[in-house]
């Protein structure tokens, strides 16, 4: 998924704001403990924790709650109420480039018009025919034109605006769907995605970075840029997918502001690439890639005005929201991870996380070499790990290493996650990877709470069922859909093959390396309940 590439680029940007605990010297330890070769780290959950968990949102989805009580429910004493959200959004695409190219592609007859304008000159229109390049001077941009392999120079201006037919404003591009296609080199326009269908696109330098440029796109926050998000799969619950638009459409307004844009990138927010990571904008792909048609009807579902949009306020203000992929069973609070106290960014249940069909309920385990821990705590050697320290969350909060010449340094658990490149910090277990030894003392198991109510219990065979010969999906009853449910860690509604039952089981088939179907068929049976 995209989301988690975004996650870890930016845990990776903050990390370095959070403070390393000073090393100490504490009691040595005995010569007689050997120096593990590598660690291996066991855990769960994916990011920084604090706001949305977006596996917890298809779980609550599942569970039958809308989108507004599921952001409710992340963003502590929040509201899901009407916000005005028609203003354009500037979203960095490219980020300190030297060089980029461009054309327009007909989505229909009579599209494909483009209109190219440079800084103090006339608009030229071309089309389909044409392939055009940006080029960064000093303190501007040149703009060039390819037609019939012949390369003209249209001139040189402090910026380049682009716009297409078919869009709010096309210029003299005129009607016509038609998307921009976007790329540093040549032979990738040829490849998918950087299609923009909406909005228009600038070229221009920044003081900061005179010999390179920033592509922009200028987009209606309302619709425009939300269609682009591409944070989670189009597949999941509708209300899933709502509150991820809440979420996207609170953030970016959060980071509009009072309508100033960052200098560095020329931008309200980027495009998930960086310099900042913000939400990943996938532009037309969302859109048209499988999926993409509920992903549309997500947004349009929000939109409670021609005007105003959905969104998730504090006080009366659009929140920050701040979301990321699974926890460990409870996020984080803002003051625990990044230090600053947010209202609304407080630590709250998120049990949906660790449903056995969320593929971060828990990691593959990470290996770590000696070298690699040894140098993240800045130690010579380390031989054990103390991560009894916890947020209220149950991430680890300060990890103390120790070294066999009785040394030791501590590092906040963001920094921690960050130098070892760990999923998250919900870390439960560090074992020595050769012998399998225990490395790290941690916290005992919280005891699961009873549910309140008790679920009614559920009488089950003692014998296994058998897989009955075919196979079965959505919308089967029966013992043996009782019988996958139950290894599927269901607690309530056996025997009716549902929605739910469909999703735990695809998502069983792809971490078992099957075809994630959702059809229980033979193989799938038998990687589930472990018989035939």
């Amino acid at each position: 998924m995209q989301v988690l590439r975004r996650l870890v680029a930016s845990a990776a940007a903050v990390a370095t704001a959070v403070a390393v605990v000073a090393a100490t010297t504490q009691a040595p330890v005995s010569a007689a403990v050997a120096v593990p070769a590598s660690f291996s780290f066991n855990g769960s959950g994916w990011g920084h924790g604090v706001g949305m968990s977006q596996y917890g949102a298809r779980g609550m989805a599942l569970d039958g709650y809308t989108a507004a009580q599921i952001a409710e429910h992340y963003y502590t004493g929040s509201k899901v109420a009407p916000y005005a959200d028609t203003m354009n959004l500037r979203v960095n695409l490219l980020h300190r480039r030297t060089s980029a190219v461009f054309r327009s592609e007909a989505l229909a007859a009579g599209g494909g018009a483009i209109e190219v304008t440079v800084t103090g000159s006339a608009p030229v229109v071309g089309d389909t025919n044409d392939m055009w390049s940006v080029i960064a001077t000093s303190s501007a941009v040149t703009l060039r034109r390819t037609r019939a392999g012949v390369t003209t120079t249209i001139g040189t201006g402090r910026y380049v605006v682009v716009r297409w037919a078919g869009t709010r404003q096309p210029g003299k591009a005129g009607a016509g769907a038609t998307v921009l296609n976007l790329s540093t080199t040549v032979a990738g326009l040829a490849t998918t995605g950087h299609r923009y269908r909406y909005g228009w696109l600038d070229f221009g330098t920044t003081t900061a970075s005179p010999t390179t440029f920033e592509a922009v796109a200028n987009l209606r926050l309302h619709d425009e840029y939300l269609l682009g998000i591409s944070e989670v799969s189009s597949s999941w619950p509708a209300a899933a997918l709502q509150a991820q638009v809440l979420a996207a459409r609170s953030y970016a307004l959060a980071k509009y502001g009072t309508g100033t844009y960052r200098s560095t990138c020329r931008c309200h927010v980027d495009s998930g690439k960086g310099p900042y990571y913000d939400q990943t904008y996938a532009g037309y792909l969302k859109e048209t890639s499988t999926g993409g048609a509920y992903w549309r009807a997500a947004v349009i579902a929000t939109l409670s005005s021609s005007t105003t949009g959905l969104t998730v306020l504090s006080g009366g203000t659009p929140v920050t929201a701040f979301y990321f992929s699974a926890s460990g069973g409870r996020t984080q609070a803002s003051a625990e991870v990044w230090g600053g106290t947010l209202a609304y960014a407080q630590s709250v249940d998120d049990h949906w996380s660790m449903d056995s069909s969320v593929p971060w309920s828990h990691w593959i385990p990470r290996v770590r070499t000696q070298a690699q821990v040894a140098a993240a705590f800045g130690l010579s050697d380390v031989v054990r790990l103390d991560l009894t320290s916890r947020t209220a969350g149950g991430g680890v909060k300060r990890a103390v290493a120790y070294s066999s010449a009785g040394a030791s340094a501590a590092l906040s658990g963001e920094t921690f996650r960050s130098r070892l490149t760990l999923p998250s910090t919900w870390v439960s277990s560090v074992v020595d990877t050769t012998t399998g030894a225990p490395l790290a003392t941690v916290p005992a198991p919280a005891p699961a709470p009873s549910p309140t109510p008790t679920p009614a219990p559920v009488t089950v065979t003692a014998t296994h069922v058998a897989y009955p010969g075919k196979g079965f999906g959505l919308g089967t009853v029966g013992p043996a859909v009782t019988e996958i449910q139950r290894h599927l860690g269901f607690t309530r509604g056996f025997g009716t093959f549902t929605a739910s039952t469909a999703l735990r089981v695809k998502y069983a088939q792809i971490r078992a390396g099957l075809p994630g179907t959702g059809i229980v068929d033979g193989r799938t049976w038998v990687r589930i309940t472990g018989h035939k």
